[in-house]
């Protein structure tokens, strides 16, 4: 990980001055996992595990979207394997985990993502369905900027459920949502 934090520095894309952070010139935060995670916690408490996914989804996909939009256009990338690989790099080192691109299928816009060590998850404390609401998002969103296509996402497993990574699946809102639909009403959700 450090050899990309040098790359920042040296390719500039890293701009850190008067309590700022901007990489690629989009500001961002460092915020502590458990802040989320209780953010999150008490969401699901008040409003209901679905109703919290929603809320949490919409906004880090639309959030997720207009980030990788930028990124995209400031880099000028074209090629959506390297587009891809690079997104992969930035959440890595945000903080996410280490993740691996298990499928690419551009013909039919399915996609899956295995994030191991997941601090959110890990810190998260256990859980009977998947917790990864803010990841769902910020994945969906930055698949829909890399293939220009408007895609959903949704997690199949989870660290917080004992298994050994988190598991993302990517694909057209038709498909996913059926998925999402059948995934949730077995956990009884």
């Amino acid at each position: 990980m450090p050899q990309l934090f040098d790359l920042f520095k040296y390719a500039k894309l890293l701009n850190i001055s008067d309590g700022n952070i901007k990489v690629w010139n989009i500001p961002m935060n460092i915020i502590p996992t458990f802040v989320l995670r209780d953010h999150q916690k008490s969401l699901i408490e008040d409003l209901g595990y679905r109703k919290t996914f929603e809320r949490i989804y919409k906004s880090t996909k639309s959030g997720s979207a207009e980030y990788n939009k930028n990124f995209i256009a400031s880099q000028g990338f074209t090629d959506k394997r390297k587009i891809i690989d690079w997104q992969s790099k930035i959440v890595s080192l945000s903080g996410w985990g280490t993740i691996e691109v298990a499928k690419i299928d551009f013909e039919n816009d399915e996609y899956i993502a295995h994030f191991k060590e997941n601090p959110f998850a890990k810190y998260y404390g256990k859980a009977k369905y998947p917790i990864d609401f803010f990841i769902c998002g910020f994945i969906a969103g930055g698949f829909s900027a890399s293939i220009g296509k408007e895609l959903e996402c949704f997690e199949t497993q989870c660290v917080a459920q004992g298994k050994p990574y988190c598991e993302f699946i990517v694909g057209p809102k038709k498909v996913i949502d059926k998925k999402r639909e059948a995934l949730w009403k077995s956990l009884k959700v």
